[in-house]
């Protein structure tokens, strides 16, 4: 057991020599390597790794020469070395030999490097190798004896062993290599080894056994240590990298919060300033508007006028005609009346009265003719007038239809079930309306606004009276006023403009009416705000009963109506 432990750990080892003569005879030597026949079919040329060649010519090595690999015929090159100045070349292919690796037998040269790459090149050696004739030498090249090779002979290397040509006569290696080896263990002196050496090596094979379980244990006991602090170390690491990440991330989305603050400042100073456009040309437009219906309210006027008079002037020449035709009926009758009489009488016409009397007949008879032209023309006229009157309304009616689809656009109102909204703005039923939350009374003082000036538009372009004003219209501070107030409710001060298509009181003393507000922001008293909608349902109560629509619609959202208006306006007219 000791000497195996002893054996293992390399401070004890056994006599080779002895082993080897109890188990082995003399004559028998391991270290030959006997070559196997039946390997010898099969070697191919990619089964060389290295060629060489010894005892080339000295002028060939000082100036220099290449080794190429030939086909058998030596007409097809294969493979190619780099310059060599040696008389004892080795030459291992860097990538292997790639071409001909099935070949068995192929051609070995030396060229002069000044022919290497020209196509007559000059061979200064060149000898056909079969690598089945060839048998094996050695291991170790170096170990070979140059006696065993016959001059200029090439080898190749195929695994681990080199393999050759042998000359003729030498003898072969194995007994060389015996003869070698047998002299060399009989110069080998024998080793004495005592049993006192053996025990005091046992003791210190002992204590450094020990010494070295002691290390195992130490060093597992750091190797723990060190891969719990490095466990740590990298809990830290993976820590500090988070809160690094979250820092990064946290400024990052600071900077795209202040950006988008940025960007939400400009939005909002452009929707201002499109609302405030906006604002600008729809109240151009319904000035515009304004003015286009007054001067069609006027021409119409005009042509309703031009009409009563033609049918005055056609009634005045119905009459005068009746008047003519009856006059000349009388005439008739009493020149009938004469001729009887004249016919009855003693004394006959003479010719000049028979002659004066048919003049007058025809003189009449052409004025009664002239007349009834002038009556057809004067029909024809008026048939064109009136063609051309109703093409003006149709006209007027078309211009009409286009604005409004227009202001519809402008003012856009959808029914959203539970509530209504303009332009997007909520609002909700009269009763929910007195009952809002003042956090939304911008939104809907806004949506009032809208409401409040579409219902002006309306009217203007309509040509409907109302019974109210409202100032400001179309922002979320506007105002209505009852133009129905008395002179007792109101109170005397200098009157503001008011938009509408309300009544207007001229006179020295003027009295203010009293604005009832559509917003309760800063008013704690809401009675106002329920006043200015009450008074606003009944403008819109108002426009549908004085344009023939249905106004029974108690309870319903004010924008309802204005919908209602549109629609009929748009599709009914």
């Amino acid at each position: 057991m000791l000497g195996q432990t002893l054996q293992s750990l390399g401070v004890f080892k056994p006599a080779k020599d002895k082993l080897a003569s109890s188990n082995a005879p003399a004559e028998t030597d391991d270290s030959v390597i006997i070559p196997l026949r039946v390997e010898i079919s099969r070697r191919r040329l990619r089964h060389v790794s290295q060629l060489a060649l010894r005892s080339l010519p000295w002028e060939v090595a000082r100036q220099g020469y290449v080794l190429q690999l030939a086909t058998g015929d030596g007409e097809t090159l294969l493979e190619e070395s780099d310059l060599l100045k040696t008389q004892s070349p080795t030459w291992s292919p860097p990538c292997g030999i790639r071409h001909g690796r099935d070949l068995q037998s192929f051609e070995l040269r030396v060229v002069a490097e000044a022919d290497a790459e020209s196509s007559d090149a000059s061979v200064l050696w060149r000898q056909a190798v079969d690598l089945r004739e060839m048998e094996v030498l050695c291991e170790d090249l170096e170990s070979l004896a140059a006696s065993l090779l016959p001059p200029l002979s090439p080898l190749v290397q195929l695994g681990n062993r080199w393999l050759g040509v042998r000359a003729e006569g030498r003898p072969e290696a194995g007994a060389t290599v015996h003869a070698a080896t047998a002299l060399r263990r009989r110069q080998q002196a024998t080793k004495q080894v005592q049993t006192s050496e053996i025990c005091r090596n046992g003791e210190k094979v002992s204590a450094l056994c020990e010494r070295l379980h002691n290390l195992h244990a130490h060093s597992a006991n750091l190797q723990e240590a060190i891969q719990q602090g490095l466990s740590r170390n990298c809990q830290l690491r993976e820590r500090r990298e988070l809160r690094a990440r979250c820092e990064s991330r946290l400024r990052s989305l600071r900077s795209e919060l202040r950006a988008r603050c940025q960007g939400l400042a400009a939005l909002r100073s452009q929707l201002r300033a499109q609302s405030e456009r906006e604002q600008e040309t729809v109240s151009s437009s319904s000035e515009q508007l304004r003015a286009e219906v007054s001067r069609l309210y006027c021409a119409k006027a005009k042509e309703t006028c031009q009409w009563q008079r033609w049918w005055w002037h056609e009634a005045a020449s119905a009459t005068a005609l009746a008047e003519v035709t009856a006059r000349s009926a009388d005439e008739g009758a009493r020149s009938q009346s004469v001729s009887i009489d004249i016919c009855a009488s003693v004394r006959p016409a003479s010719a000049q009265e028979l002659a004066e009397r048919g003049e007058g007949l025809r003189v009449a008879q052409g004025q009664l003719q002239d007349a009834l032209a002038w009556k057809q023309e004067g029909l024809r006229a008026d048939a064109t007038a009136v063609a051309d009157l109703h093409k003006q309304w149709q006209q007027l009616r078309c211009r009409q239809v286009r604005v409004l689809h227009e202001l519809r656009q402008v003012y856009p109102i959808q029914d959203c079930d539970r509530f209504w909204t303009i332009r997007g703005l909520c609002i909700v039923s009269m009763e929910n309306l007195k009952r809002q939350d003042p956090r939304e009374e911008q939104d809907v003082s806004t949506a009032l606004g809208f409401l409040a000036h579409l219902l002006v538009i309306l009217a203007a372009m309509l040509q409907v009276p109302l019974q109210v004003a409202v100032r400001r219209a179309g922002c979320s501070r506007s105002y209505i006023v009852d133009l129905n107030e008395t002179a007792d409710d109101s109170f005397p001060s200098v009157p503001r403009g008011a938009s509408g298509m309300g009544r207007s009181s001229g006179g020295g003393d003027q009295t203010q009416l009293r604005e009832w507000p559509l917003h309760y922001s800063k008013n704690p008293d809401k009675s106002r705000f329920e006043t200015a909608l009450r008074l606003l349902a009944d403008a819109l109560h108002q426009f549908l009963y004085s344009r023939g629509y249905s106004s029974d619609m108690s309870g319903s959202n004010l924008l309802e109506y204005a919908e209602r208006i549109l629609r009929n306006e748009i599709y009914s007219g």
